[in-house]
């Protein structure tokens, strides 16, 4: 049975849209900054720092696109499906905008040679010159009324860092914090855009896509009701899976918020500010798909299953971010990483296999 359906114009075919998103989130991100940062081990690094964003596209979103897909076959009335997303474009693009121009760049946004001079109040260098020379050599980056940032020395600042913040006043934290804070400010680096790497482009096109599956998984929701689908059971547990994927972003974001800026900027704060849309608008999604799955049939062991995993990764992601440095994060090594991503990778490609048939294909073949 073919799985994969055509808009009647080849510029919307479903199947070729999905695939190369897959293509540039699921893998082109991860194996980007593989390959680019190989020497050194520094994508290790950053798989550790940004797993909401490279371990979520490797592990999960790939089970988020397929169920999208399925469920879009599912559909009958397509012609409003096709306004709707041109809108979800028009806001996922100023979205991206807004994320690509942002304060807290992620280290591998930078070219490992990405360097920039730029000037600072004086109040500022003294706080920088101010930082302790086991964490870095102030005397290379400091002259006179500038500073000279390199990706190379601010990396190598946040590994001391991390070795040695326990051992630091207050006042010392301060200081090396307001270093990064200009190291990772896009306001220093959007004059010098050869520093930027090559995998700041999957990941601004990754962020892109993330937003418009999770704008399009709202549509599927609230804009079709039974009459408009097939099967109205199987929508809902495409829809279902979809959101579960989605879901697993959640306890990795806590873990950037909590962990990763805490040992880049010193933040504290659980929610970042557009964060809260998506922790607001979570619980209102799957408190609208527990009652659209009541009425169509009462499936409590289902209703409770979503509500189990919702919970608990919410809890683990807001009071545990520790559990999760150690398992996926900074505090991990490579054994751990390689069961607990090998465990999380197999999962998702055993889920993905069997939705799309492929683990029957020989029984098919032989039919």
């Amino acid at each position: 049975m073919n799985r994969f359906i055509t808009f009647g114009q080849p510029l919307l075919n479903l199947k070729l849209i999905m695939i190369i998103a897959g293509l540039i989130t699921v893998v082109g991100l991860p194996v980007s900054i593989i390959l680019e940062f190989h020497n050194n081990n520094d994508w290790l690094l950053y798989f550790r720092l940004y797993p909401h964003l490279i371990l979520f596209s490797l592990l999960s979103f790939g089970i988020v696109l397929i169920n999208l897909h399925l469920a879009l076959q599912q559909i009958n009335r397509k012609t409003m499906l096709i306004r709707c997303v041109l809108i979800i474009t028009i806001v996922s693009i100023f979205l991206t905008y807004i994320e690509m121009t942002s304060n807290n760049m992620m280290l591998f946004e930078f070219s490992n040679t990405a360097q920039s001079t730029i000037p600072e109040p004086q109040e500022t260098i003294e706080q920088i010159r101010n930082i302790p020379n086991s964490i870095i050599d102030t005397n290379k980056i400091i002259a006179r009324d500038t500073i000279t940032v390199s990706k190379v020395e601010i990396e190598q600042a946040l590994k001391n860092f991390k070795l040695q913040q326990n051992q630091l006043n207050q006042e010392e934290k301060r200081n090396y914090y307001k270093l990064m804070e200009i190291g990772l400010s896009y306001p220093t680096w959007e004059k010098n855009r050869k520093s930027f790497s090559f995998s700041r482009l999957f990941y601004i096109s990754s962020f892109f896509i993330i937003v418009m599956a999770s704008l399009m998984n709202w549509i599927l929701l609230f804009l079709y009701s039974k009459q408009d689908v097939i099967d109205f059971n199987k929508y809902l547990r495409y829809l279902t899976i979809a959101s579960l994927g989605l879901m697993t972003w959640i306890p990795l974001r806590y873990y950037y918020n909590l962990t990763t800026l805490n040992l880049l900027v010193g933040s504290n704060n659980a929610i970042g500010h557009f964060d809260v849309f998506a922790f607001v608008l979570h619980p209102i999604y799957f408190f609208v798909l527990c009652r659209k799955i009541y009425k169509a049939g009462k499936y409590w062991l289902w209703i409770s299953f979503i509500i189990v995993f919702v919970s608990l990764l919410t809890i683990v992601g807001r009071f545990y971010p520790n559990l999760i440095s150690n398992l996926f994060g900074i505090n991990s090594n490579g054994i751990t990483n390689l069961i607990t991503w090998g465990a999380c990778l197999l999962i998702s490609i055993v889920i993905g296999l069997y939705q799309l048939d492929w683990l029957n294909l020989p029984r098919r073949i032989n039919s």
